[in-house]
């Protein structure tokens, strides 16, 4: 090929990426008019109660600061039922367990599938989905769930509260709300039962990392600040904050200084459950950052954020919110911090019923 063949061959092919890096764009401003801000506004407008019925106020519950809000937790018992087998040696379970009583209404029972090699990997990856997410037919195909089972880990689809199956009646998703309190009880609430679906793969001898997309990728960093035991972290197209997203401003760079003037109350509950206000407990090396650089959604500012505030690697892709191709940066990503992890559990091995 000659020199002006090449030349021409790249500008075409620069052009192409930035056609579909706007048109990423433009979809994601069309969902995010028509679908997001009208849930979030609906959420909002339930926040005060925490999305509970007959739970109270969440807001007049007082404020503890950090102090013993992210002890780690016990090793959960997971009520396992065995969903299908996948033909890759591997096995389908839905998990449920007993989720810490974080809202006036009681407990709740956290929820995962999980994909098992009928001997356990020696690596486990936790996904992390989205606002509005969480239906596991929809989660497999979206992650590359398939492919990291055939790189030999193992792959749990984490639901987050009120959404998949943990949704209550009606569909109307209640996190995050425009209620600071309800929003950060919920963060906590998530990040706890991440921690304790950790503790039941170290138990089985895996070391485990995390990826999670959008909201999904705000709890990994989250996570990554509050978790020594969590070997890497992987947010996609994530958001740094959730003060504006929660209130259906989208899209939103997100600013520190903007959090600190609201109202103390509200900016204290958000801070404490911001990965931006606490370090790494990751050594250095193990967060990746994705983000989209047409993103309407999370703009690839809240990715930036991020990777500084973590010194961690930041890739941009061509694409958007909602049209991503990074499964294949993903992949390799997964691989190379699995491989960096130095440190393998102790523990004995066990079987998937523990």
């Amino acid at each position: 090929m000659t020199r002006r063949a090449r030349s021409w061959r790249r500008g075409l092919e620069a052009r192409a990426t930035r056609a579909f890096t706007k048109c990423a764009g433009a979809l994601d401003a069309l969902w995010a008019r028509a679908i997001l801000r009208p849930r979030l506004r609906r959420a909002g407008a339930h926040g005060g109660n925490c999305g509970v019925p007959n739970s109270g106020s969440c807001g007049e519950e007082p404020y503890l600061g950090d102090s013993g809000e992210w002890d780690a937790p016990s090793l959960p018992t997971l009520d396992l039922v065995r969903v299908a087998q996948s033909g890759l040696a591997d096995e389908v379970w839905d998990a449920r367990w007993s989720s810490p009583a974080t809202r006036p209404a009681g407990p709740d029972l956290a929820a995962a599938r999980l994909f098992l090699h009928r001997v356990p990997a020696r690596s486990a990856v936790l996904l992390v989905h989205g606002y509005l997410g969480g239906d596991y037919r929809l989660e497999r195909w979206l992650w590359p769930v398939r492919r990291l089972l055939e790189r030999g880990h193992d792959v749990a689809l984490f639901t987050l509260p009120g959404h998949g199956i943990r949704a209550p009646r009606g569909g109307a998703h209640h996190y995050p709300s425009r209620d600071a309190r309800a929003t950060a009880q919920s963060t906590r609430q998530a990040v706890r039962e991440l921690r304790g679906l950790l503790r039941f793969f170290r138990a089985r001898g895996s070391v485990v990392g995390a990826a999670g997309v959008s909201l999904g990728g705000f709890l990994v960093a989250l996570l990554a600040t509050v978790e020594a035991e969590l070997s890497f972290a992987i947010p996609v197209v994530p958001l740094s904050d959730l003060t504006a997203f929660a209130r259906g401003q989208v899209p939103d760079s997100p600013s520190r200084a903007q959090l600190e003037r609201r109202a103390p109350d509200a900016a204290l509950a958000h801070l404490s459950t911001s990965p931006l206000a606490r370090p790494s407990l990751l050594p250095p090396g193990r967060v990746f950052v994705l983000g989209g650089i047409g993103d309407r959604i999370a703009p690839a500012s809240h990715a930036m954020e991020l990777a500084r505030h973590f010194d961690a690697t930041l890739e941009l892709f061509p694409g958007g919110h909602l049209l991503q191709p990074s499964h294949g940066r993903l992949l390799r990503a997964i691989d190379r911090l699995t491989a960096a992890s130095a440190t393998r559990p102790s523990q004995p091995r066990r079987s998937p019923r523990t």
